[in-house]
């Protein structure tokens, strides 16, 4: 699932079965998965994303 990048990256927690898989998500959509707890914030530099 890729989702255009506004606000950053997040990371799986493993809830979802997508342990420390990067995912580019809208600020909405990051927000409900952080809310959720299915995944942490992580900034694009530490995801290995360069932009």
């Amino acid at each position: 699932m890729k989702v255009k990048l506004l606000s950053g990256c997040v990371v799986g927690t493993g809830k979802t079965g997508n342990k420390g898989q990067v995912v580019e998500v809208s600020d909405t959509l990051g927000r409900q998965l952080l809310g959720m707890g299915k995944a942490e914030k992580v900034s694009p530099k530490k995801a290995g994303k360069s932009d």
